[in-house]
């Protein structure tokens, strides 16, 4: 831990340094033409200065007041933004992650990130900072600042909005350094390893012989196994739920090993949690945080990171002479981007990776990208200095037609027959290509290991069976490892499900999305 503190005292007096302020704040009636808000919503202040104010005295409705960001003036650098905002009676939003909005959505190949500081904020609180950053990638095809509100009554008020262009190394510095030629090194029997597939599975405890045997009946082999406790702030009760766990996967390593399946042990729940409550997980386009922040504790917080660290210790001491463990994936869905942390998500991964490679020298470590282990983070994703590193991302893309029906809001819209479909005039095939060009720079650049380990598309979307075809069939022209969310977990995500959204029971047939992974699994055998 003490070299942590050491990097993080670098940071902080670093990190004032080769800053560049730009100007987006109106100064004049003239940059008011650059904000999409109507003059009747700019007032003064005592000194001059102009102050955004939105109301909104309708239920369920809202306003977002945009500026469009020149992407061109920043590529290469990140942008730092902040702003102040003062609230007067805002009602709680429905659904939870809208309110008070001051946002960065930005798009890449179509998709559509929504980077948020103030997800689900209401009620009243006089003058308060809030921040955003995010890196200017190559890949990135458009983004907007956003300040207003959503789903809420009341008054919400914007002044003084800064920007700055910082450097990415200057933003979040790394901890470490790579030599520029920096290329991933694996052993010869990891590198020569054939491309695996197979599925998520629910928790541990639920996991039974039967459906194992079930799974590799279908060719499956490989499992993400998830461990997760709902109770991640008892420690008590987190190592007791991982004592379970890996006694579990011990009683069941006979059978994983006549079958030939190999398991990824993914830790789905970090020691302390997010320090917010989800309403809507994953990258389905929403952090969606009744706080304001679905940041994990491990990047704040000093004990939760030592947990953290200690944790994957007992994990690879229990685990490194099974011959069943085909990585060990250290967090799930980061999410840091554009927020204040204490550590680097980066830091993180690295620390608990250095402990158990002292433990397990082999073994690979799956490592996450940022924001939910969205694709397009790859763009300044750094490959961490050991060897036998894969990395990996999810894929919901794009995130409104695959998650449709799992807010009570969109399932509202499913209710009424209001289905996205896929292929659309906006996203296909070719979108999808586009959206993981960044992985395939990324792997190419650094002769990475890549793995999917969470994709997925809820069942009664249209067109999903030739969703979940398109993508398998990138992965595979990537010679990427995969594991499908999820084999017999909730069954908006099963291919034993029809697409009925009325009926939760199994069907005795295969259906199309089923005979898709069936058709796939064949390949490894």
């Amino acid at each position: 831990m003490k070299k942590i503190l050491i990097l993080l005292a670098v940071f902080i007096a670093y990190s004032g340094l080769q800053a560049a302020e730009i100007s987006l704040w109106p100064k004049n009636t003239k940059d008011l033409k650059k904000w999409n808000a109507p003059a009747q919503m700019w007032e003064k202040d005592d000194s001059g200065n102009y102050i955004l104010v939105v109301k909104n005295d309708q239920p369920g409705a809202g306003t977002l007041i945009e500026h469009k960001l020149d992407l061109e003036k920043y590529r290469g650098y990140a942008l730092a933004v902040s702003v102040e905002i003062k609230a007067d009676n805002v009602s709680k939003p429905e659904p939870p992650w809208l309110g008070i909005k001051f946002m960065m959505p930005h798009t890449t190949a179509g998709v559509t990130t929504w980077l948020s500081a103030t997800d689900g904020r209401h009620g009243s609180h006089d003058w308060k900072p809030y921040e955003l950053s995010m890196n200017i990638s190559p890949f990135l095809d458009s983004a907007v600042i956003n300040l207003g509100l959503q789903a809420s009554t009341g008054e919400v008020r914007f002044r003084n909005l800064k920007a700055k262009l910082i450097p990415p190394d200057v933003l979040r510095p790394m901890p470490y350094k790579l030599p520029d030629d920096f290329k991933c090194e694996y052993s010869p029997a990891v590198k020569n390893r054939p491309v695996r597939r197979g599925a998520m599975f629910q928790i541990p405890a639920l996991i039974t012989e039967k459906d194992i045997r079930d799974f590799a009946a279908w060719g499956g082999n490989l499992i993400r196994w998830q461990f997760q406790t709902y109770k991640p702030y008892d420690m008590k009760y987190y190592h007791q739920v991982l004592d379970e766990s890996l006694a579990k996967l011990k009683k069941l390593e006979p059978l994983l090993k006549e079958l030939d399946v190999k398991v990824i042990f993914d830790m789905h729940e970090t020691p302390g949690g997010r320090l917010g409550s989800p309403a809507v997980l994953g990258t389905a386009g929403g952090t969606a945080v009744l706080d304001g922040s679905s940041c994990m504790r491990i990047f704040v917080d000093d004990f939760c990171l030592n947990e953290y660290i200690n944790v994957w210790k007992k994990i690879a001491a229990a685990l490194k002479d099974s011959g069943i463990i085909w990585g060990y994936e250290l967090l799930n869905e980061p999410t840091a981007a554009g927020q204040k942390t204490k550590y680097h998500y980066l830091l993180a991964q690295y620390e608990a990776a250095k402990e158990i490679r002292k433990i397990d020298p082999e073994t690979p470590i799956i490592v996450e990208s940022d924001e939910w282990a969205n694709p397009s983070t790859f763009s300044y994703l750094s490959p961490l200095p050991l060897k036998n590193i894969i990395y990996a991302f999810h894929f919901y893309e794009p995130g409104p037609y695959t998650h449709q029906g799992t807010s009570s809001a969109t399932m509202e819209e499913v209710k009424k027959g209001n289905l996205r479909k896929y292929p659309s005039k906006t996203f296909d095939k070719n979108s999808l290509r586009k959206t993981v060009m960044p992985i395939q720079d990324f792997a190419n650049r650094y002769h990475a290991q890549v793995v999917c380990s969470e994709f997925s598309v809820i069942r009664w979307a249209p067109g999903a069976e030739q969703w979940l075809e398109d993508v398998i069939s990138i992965f595979e022209e990537n010679n990427w490892n995969w594991t499908y969310h999820a084999f017999r977990e909730w069954h908006g995500w099963s291919v034993e499900h029809d697409s009925d959204w009325r009926n939760e029971n199994p069907v005795n047939y295969n259906t199309k999305r089923k005979e898709i992974l069936l058709e796939h699994f064949k390949k490894q055998r």
